[in-house]
């Protein structure tokens, strides 16, 4: 063999030598990095019952086999409980949905001491009720948040927003009349805080109340527009599941509008039905130019887009500006729920809120809030008994978000082994940046390395895996929060920067999510 032969045979040899070194070096980091990812152990504490099955009784099953009868694993049902005064009739198609789940009505009493057990999911028409909130579990769900006055109040949501898309309130006289000066050509209603009460107000000057009284004032939405010459509200349904990191959806599939019983008035406020969605309102399905989309199986969103078209105005403008609208006004809310959620931090995974937010459009297609309704009539009733397959669509697409409607969850609305989260949501589906993270991020969480599985602490990891089972699970909503990656990009860093330090972690972690799995773009 010549030399140059030796030499090359050398080289060869140590380059395999290297590669092979090399490759046992990386194995050895991806076993390190998956070794020192929070431990099932050391996420938050999920009771589990754990079965002993060595000291099971041995139970004789051939008389079964030789008769063909097969041994069934058997678990115990989750239960729902409803909790209101008329929760028979208000709450109808929410019992109907869950019974079609699998789930078990419980029947218990707020006044019993234990009255934390027995139960997997309370929905209830009470936005606070006397519980032993402290005992609760992580897999227990309850379908209004603490906060829930930030969003639903009507009087706190116009005085204290300070947002394009919701009318300027007041609670103090001096003050409006203060802002009528300035602008002198605005008009205004008189709201009671608590009811639908509205009256129109005919001299802002010889108004005298304070925050005391039980009604607020609030700027009249002008120039509305008028859906065959009558003024209507478009009721939205919005589904928030966390707050702390925020992540927010709307169902875009279908929408209720309801119309005033007379033709509007520009001059006229004289006549309440012609400027007020009362009891006395048309339904969609009393509504010639709703009625025929719904009979022929189409959706009120397509029947607004219909009426838009013909109007000759922008459908998709109309719909980015009611998502505009929804996702501003929460945000905005944000840091105030996080001030309430700090004292109950440890309770953080059991709320949902289901609203109906409720909008008068302008002519320029601006949406105006006018109420956040955080129990929303979901009953199928009066004028809406035909509406029942469309309330229970909607309810089964919340179930199905917040994991009661999912078919891998038997007893608890969490997942219940290691196995079985694994087989739902391994950590290879949610990991982010494979060749930064191994190669870039080698005893370092600072950066971008924060989104690195191995340097995420417990409540990271655990709300990856609740982010990614509810986009698993998005079925007919929509996600707002964390914004797309379009609006994400019209926004700019600064809108990131702006948000609490949860909310910019987990929307950095679905920026980088997004470039591996485009739902979560």
């Amino acid at each position: 063999m010549g030399f140059c032969s030796k030499v090359l045979t050398l080289l060869v040899l140590a380059t395999a030598v290297f590669i092979a070194v090399k490759h046992e070096e990386i194995l050895k980091y991806a076993v390190d990095n998956y070794e020192i990812c929070p431990k099932p152990e050391e996420r938050p504490k999920i009771e589990v019952q754990v079965v002993n099955k060595n000291a099971e009784k041995k139970e004789d099953t051939s008389e079964k086999i030789a008769t063909g009868e097969k041994k069934k694993k058997s678990y115990d049902s989750p239960k729902y409980w409803l909790i209101g005064d008329k929760v028979d009739e208000e709450l109808s198609t929410v019992a109907a949905v869950l019974d079609r789940c699998g789930l078990e009505r419980h029947n218990g009493s707020l006044k019993e001491e234990n009255n934390h057990e027995g139960w997997n999911l309370i929905w209830s028409t009470k936005k606070t009720i006397a519980m032993n909130w402290k005992e609760l579990k992580y897999h227990q769900k309850f379908n209004h948040f603490p906060w829930s006055k930030y969003l639903s109040s009507k009087s706190y949501l116009a005085t204290h927003t300070d947002s394009p898309y919701v009318p300027k309130g007041f609670v103090d006289s001096e003050e409006l009349k203060n802002y009528a000066k300035e602008h002198p050509k605005k008009k205004f209603l008189k709201k009671s805080k608590t009811s639908g009460g509205v009256s129109y107000v005919k001299n802002v000057k010889k108004m005298n109340f304070t925050s005391d009284e039980d009604f607020f004032v609030q700027e009249l939405v002008e120039n509305p527009l008028l859906f065959d010459g009558k003024l209507f509200e478009l009721s939205v349904f919005v589904l928030i599941t966390s707050v702390n990191p925020l992540r927010l959806y709307y169902f875009p599939k279908n929408v209720v509008p309801r119309f005033c019983p007379e033709n509007y008035d520009h001059q006229d406020f004289s006549d309440e039905d012609t400027f007020v969605v009362s009891d006395s309102h048309q339904a969609p399905l009393d509504f010639l130019g709703t009625r025929e989309y719904f009979l022929n199986a189409y959706t009120f969103r397509d029947a607004m887009n219909g009426f838009l078209t013909k109007q000759n105005k922008s459908v998709d403008k109309f719909w980015k500006n009611i998502e505009d609208a929804i996702r501003t006004t929460v945000v905005s809310k944000e840091r105030s729920f996080l001030e309430l959620h700090e004292k109950i931090q440890e309770m953080k995974y059991m709320y949902f809120e289901l609203y109906s937010f409720e909008f008068i459009i302008d002519e320029s297609l601006n949406p105006h809030i006018i109420n956040i309704n955080a129990n929303p009539d979901i009953s199928a009733n009066g004028k809406y008994t035909r509406f029942r397959a469309v309330y229970e669509n909607l309810l089964y697409n919340v179930f199905q978000i917040i994991g009661v409607a999912t078919p891998y969850v038997k007893k608890d609305f969490i997942l219940e082994t290691v196995d079985l989260e694994m087989m739902v949501v391994h950590a290879n589906s949610r990991n982010v940046m494979p060749e930064f993270c191994i190669y870039e991020c080698e005893g370092a969480c600072g950066g971008k390395c924060a989104y690195c599985m191995r340097c995420m602490n417990q409540n990271q990891f655990y709300e990856t895996v609740l982010a990614y089972t509810e986009q698993q699970n998005v079925g007919g909503f929509k996600r707002l929060f964390p914004p797309s990656k379009e609006f994400l990009a019209e926004a700019g860093d600064e809108y990131v920067k702006s948000l609490p330090d949860h909310s910019q972690f987990q929307v950095g972690w679905y920026v980088e999510l997004c470039k591996r799995d485009s739902s979560f773009c």
